[in-house]
Order: structure tokens, then sequence, then C-alpha cells
């Protein structure tokens, strides 16, 4: 996976949030933002050490800590992305910390604490 194609990913998952026009392209926009976020999560889970490194640079976490921010706001209210948000976040620092359990490719990282 290219480093554009990640960033331009995480780009995406913030596609004009908190911009409303009309609910069928409010619906769409959501929709492109939760596919987004949804590749990069399955890229993190999936792929090696190096597209690991490659999503850290695209910043998924500040992509995940922003979806949750916005889940909750006007036109927004989907409390599903809040739990799905902070579930990837956990999961995401989890694996960070311990290495991966399922089909790991990269090891545990030093505690930082």
């Amino acid at each position: 996976m290219t480093s554009n194609a990640l960033h331009s990913l995480a780009t995406l998952s913030c596609y004009k949030i908190n911009i409303h026009f009309n609910q069928e392209y409010d619906q769409q926009s959501f929709a492109l933002r939760r596919r987004c976020r949804k590749c990069l999560g399955d890229i993190q889970y999936w792929d090696d050490v190096s597209a690991h490194t490659e999503i850290v640079n695209a910043n998924f976490v500040g992509v995940l800590v922003i979806a949750v921010g916005t889940a909750g706001g006007h036109g927004e209210e989907q409390n599903g992305e809040i739990f799905d948000g902070l579930h990837r976040i956990s999961d995401y620092l989890s694996k960070l910390n311990q290495g991966k359990q399922y089909n790991p490719r990269f090891p545990p990282q030093p505690l930082l604490a």
C-alpha cells in the first residue's frame, strides 16, 4: 500500500464533517467517511510492519479521534460510530503495545510509561 493512498483515505475519512447540504448528500458523505475509516482499520489489522508505519504516518489515530469527536455533533449523531471509533483506538493501542495476536507480523512494542 502506498503512503499516498493511505493519506488519501485519511483525508477522505474527515470529508465535509459537520457541513450539511441535504439529507441525501449528507448520507453519502457519511458513508464515504465510514468506509474510508474501515479501510484504514482493515489495513492496520491485516498488513505488515511497513503498512503499520504508513498508517501511523497517515494519522490513523487522529482520524479516529476526529470521528469520535464529531459523531455526537448536530446532524452527525451516530452512537455506533462513537463506539466503533473508541473500539478501533483501543484495539490499535493494544496491538501496538502487545503485538498482533492474529496473524502477527510485528513484535510487541516496549512500554512507553
